[in-house]
């Protein structure tokens, strides 16, 4: 007799996209990695529409602002959207144009996991809310990254490496780094994350990058994430048996990067 546990399933939701991720790779090779990429896209915002709220809106697309500053955000992989809260300008075959007030999220997309990929994922996440934070209550607005695989990163050690890296090449780009621009959460599939928090310290907030082995459930853990920050009525947050049966999960810590402190 097969014992009934959630855990493995939420565990399965990692083996999922990579197993059909590599369908097409294993059809055309590496010869159309736009192809692949826009696979692994799509691969995403399916297994998002099934475990996300129903008005949700989960597509690709751009945000753009309304006059003074017309402000338009680069292309964004996953876009996640509430027409409750701002009509879209534009709505159709898998493609939203919304105005910023309408945002719930926005995902970006990689297969590898390396310091270029890495600081070209966080410079177009950053990107893409600058072009919001003269309109939107950036607060509200959750950012996310995933990878598919880590094939060059196989010591511990590399993690924090590569993030400092790549962290330095955003802020050469930018100039001083908003950390409230960076991800929320980036998972990469093959078992580990990084989150953003908020800790607070004798009345100053620091904003801290915790990395975590966190075995299969780490798209799991990105989900929850996602759902923690991005309700807009907070009745998700903490409460569901997703969040209580991860709570459960013990992570193996690897490192705290603090990015600085807010006065």
């Amino acid at each position: 007799m097969v014992s009934p546990s959630p855990l493995t399933c939420l565990n399965s939701w990692s083996d999922e996209l990579k197993s059909r991720s590599n369908r097409i790779r294993s059809l055309i090779g590496n010869r159309h990695w736009l192809s692949d990429g826009h696979h692994k896209e799509s691969l995403l915002r399916d297994i998002l529409k099934r475990h996300l709220p129903k008005d949700w809106s989960v597509t690709r697309g751009f945000i753009v602002a309304p006059p003074p500053i017309n402000s338009i955000s680069p292309e964004v992989d996953i876009l996640i959207t509430n027409s409750g809260l701002a009509t879209p300008w534009l709505n159709e075959s898998e493609l939203t144009i919304t105005p910023p007030n309408g945002v719930l999220a926005h995902i970006h997309v990689k297969t590898e996991f390396g310091t270029a990929e890495l600081k070209d994922a966080l410079l177009h996440a950053y990107k893409v809310n600058q072009s919001m934070e003269h309109y939107r209550d950036m607060s509200r607005v959750w950012t996310g990254v995933i990878f598919f695989e880590r094939t060059n990163i196989t010591k511990n050690s590399q993690f924090e490496d590569t993030l400092t890296r790549a962290l330095a090449k955003v802020k050469k780009a930018v100039g001083q780094i908003n950390p409230n621009f960076l991800p929320h959460c980036i998972a990469i599939l093959d078992k580990h994350s990084f989150i953003r928090r908020k800790v607070e310290t004798a009345n100053i907030t620091k904003i801290r990058i915790e990395c975590f082995e966190s075995g299969g459930t780490a798209f799991a853990s990105f989900i929850d994430s996602l759902l923690n920050n991005a309700s807009t009525d907070n009745s998700y947050k903490g409460r569901s048996e997703l969040n209580q049966l991860l709570q459960r999960v013990q992570l193996k810590r690897l490192f705290n990067l603090d990015l600085g402190t807010l006065v």
